[in-house]
């Protein structure tokens, strides 16, 4: 409960990197039972972030949790999918502000990782597919929903685009 309500002292690299030590416990190979306990655990985490105004740690930051523990992003997009309304559309405008430098230069928003590359893919394609009219309903800026567009472009392509917001990659 400590880590859920944000008393645990943060990990150096955020909280993907509590992620990457569950991972790395391989808990999935654990006894049914026991790995069926942890992937509620880190559902019920995830719902429950996603409809609070106000969690103890930013959504985006749960997400690389749980996605970096589970090894795959797809089960928490699908439960930010069918939670759509005010909160969780505030906490997605949220996180693709925070992601989309990273994103747009075809990085992982919270690792720099190799293996991150399937991951980013998934984020970036749920992102320009589903983000868009989630983003418009909670009024998010226009600047920000070209970005999601162009993240749909490839790289090179991405820099010709007229909105293209002038990040530059080392």
């Amino acid at each position: 409960m400590h880590l859920v309500y944000g008393l645990v002292v943060p990990p150096m690299y955020g909280m993907a990197e509590a992620g990457h030590f569950l991972a790395n416990g391989a808990w999935q190979e654990w006894p049914a039972e026991q790995a069926a306990a942890v992937e509620e655990f880190l559902r019920a985490w995830w719902t429950w972030t996603l409809t609070q105004p106000d969690p103890p740690e930013p959504a985006h930051e749960i997400f690389a949790l749980c996605t970096e523990a589970s090894g795959t992003p797809e089960p928490w997009l699908g439960i930010g999918e069918r939670l759509a309304g005010p909160v969780p559309d505030r906490h997605l405008a949220l996180a693709v502000t925070e992601w989309e430098y990273e994103l747009l230069g075809d990085t992982s928003p919270w690792t720099e990782r190799e293996e991150d590359e399937r991951k980013r893919k998934k984020l970036s394609a749920w992102l320009v597919r589903h983000a868009p009219a989630r983003l418009r309903a909670h009024g998010a800026s226009e600047d920000l929903l070209h970005r999601v567009r162009i993240l749909g472009l490839e790289l090179h392509s991405r820099w010709d685009d007229p909105h293209w917001p002038g990040h530059r990659y080392a």
